[in-house]
């Protein structure tokens, strides 16, 4: 099957694939018996990192949700634990798209007056601390390219797993991002901050100061939430 009839999951699978490639981020999969079997050997340590469950506990704060109002803007904001959701649920006990391990997400609402639009660059999470700090994935793709990375590498291997089928599936989780501008003045969905080196998956969170950065015709604000 040539990149021409690919159907569209695969044809992002595809060009995400080769930009890491390209990037340095990985090595093309080995061609021969025991070139497709390391590939198939890597791919089972990412499903056991990363589609297993993680056993990472949650931050121990209040996870009820939390209301804020700023001016004209209401915003509400709660945790939300990625192995839990609808969207990530399969037909395994492991997650279909990623596990705890990669990142803190929250649902929220943010309704104005008037448009409002979203700003990635200016939502963090800080951790028990304003030194500990998660930057907002700006767009689900941010948590779906390890998946997509790996389906391609495990269907150019020959495998016979289902990360082709994981990654036709992302699309309610997509669909549940939120979204980056809103002309009837509702920004709803998920955002997610993965987790980093400085701020592992196993920290123990005692606290969270939640801060979205938006935009109205007032100008730019932030929404504040704290969770304890």
């Amino acid at each position: 099957m040539t990149s021409m009839h690919l159907r569209p999951w695969a044809r992002a699978a595809e060009v995400l694939a080769f930009g890491l490639l390209w990037a340095g981020c990985a090595r093309p999969a080995p061609s021969g018996a025991s070139g497709r079997s390391d590939v198939r050997s890597q791919v089972a340590v990412y499903r056991e990192r990363a589609l297993q469950p993680a056993g990472v506990a949650p931050p121990s704060v209040d996870p009820a949700p939390q209301e804020v109002r700023t001016g004209s803007l209401f915003g509400r904001a709660q945790p939300v634990r990625a192995e839990q959701a609808p969207w990530n649920a399969w037909l395994d006990p492991g997650p279909r798209l990623f596990n705890d391990r990669s990142a803190l997400l929250f649902e929220v609402r943010i309704t104005s007056e008037a448009p409002v639009a979203w700003r990635p660059s200016d939502t963090r999470l800080e951790l028990n601390d304003e030194d500990t700090v998660l930057r907002a994935a700006s767009s689900s793709e941010a948590l779906l390219h390890e998946l997509l990375y790996w389906a391609y590498l495990e269907q150019r291997s020959g495998g016979d797993g289902d990360l082709i089928d994981r990654s036709r599936l992302a699309g309610p989780f997509r669909l549940a991002y939120v979204p980056h501008h809103s002309d009837d003045g509702v920004l709803s969905g998920l955002i997610a901050f993965p987790f980093t080196a400085a701020a592992p998956a196993d920290t123990h969170v005692v606290a969270m100061r939640l801060t979205v950065g938006v935009t109205t015709a007032a100008g730019p604000e932030d929404l504040v939430w704290v969770f304890e």
